[in-house]
């Protein structure tokens, strides 16, 4: 059995109050993924009180309410909810960067099964904060069972950052699948083409060097 997990594929991080171009574009991946993906699928969903946000941690160092329960920003968009819905699933839901509840679920589930999740797969945002610290996390108590993430259908808080963040889940011996070692500097857009790199903006009158890229298109300084 194979176990994909969504982190925090929520309306407030793709358009609502910490949404980014970023979330926007890995949107559609996402949600390919779900649809063709053999396996139990788990979901997780920040969850904040407007009463208690600013008195966290979270809440002194980023001062944004965000993902209120029973908001349309604490929903996953319906695309994405409703391909969810057709597979096995689960969710979870947490205050904090990492779930120690989804762990404990996957825990209780391979258990239930005979130590049988052959891997885990996890997708979503961000990048360089939720999706790291559940990634390590249950790196930590499931050590043996191989992890993955595919950087296509994820998106952090910058280009940078997002490539850091895959960087030291590598070097944690989890295996980063998808990586696009280009980017366009002008938007930051990273669903790029390996066969003939576009700006997924579409400028078209920016094309240089029979690439396909856009005037700011540059090689990043980043191999996995």
């Amino acid at each position: 059995m194979k176990c994909l997990i969504v982190i925090d594929m929520q309306n407030d991080f793709i358009t609502g109050a910490l949404g980014t171009e970023r979330a926007k574009e890995i949107l559609p991946n996402v949600i390919d993924k779900v649809k063709n993906y053999d396996g139990r699928v788990y979901y997780t969903q920040d969850t904040h009180s407007p009463d208690t946000y600013f008195d966290t941690e979270e809440g002194k160092k980023l001062p944004i309410l965000h993902c209120i329960p029973n908001t349309d920003g604490w929903n996953l968009p319906k695309e994405l909810y409703d391909s969810i819905a057709k597979k096995d699933h689960d969710s979870v839901r947490k205050s904090t960067f990492a779930s120690e509840e989804l762990v404990n679920k996957l825990r209780d589930f391979d258990f239930e099964n005979s130590c049988r999740i052959e891997e885990i797969e996890i997708v979503g945002v961000c990048t360089n904060i939720c999706v790291i610290s559940n990634a390590l996390l249950i790196k930590s108590y499931m050590p043996e069972i191989p992890i993955k993430v595919d950087a296509s259908c994820c998106a952090g808080s910058s280009m940078d950052a997002h490539n850091r963040a895959l960087k030291v889940m590598e070097d944690c011996h989890i295996d980063v699948t998808n990586v696009f070692t280009h980017f366009c500097d002008q938007c930051e857009c990273y669903r790029i083409r390996l066969s003939g790199p576009y700006c997924s903006k579409g400028i078209k009158d920016n094309i240089k060097n029979g690439t396909g890229a856009c005037e700011n298109f540059e090689k990043v300084n980043f191999n996995l």
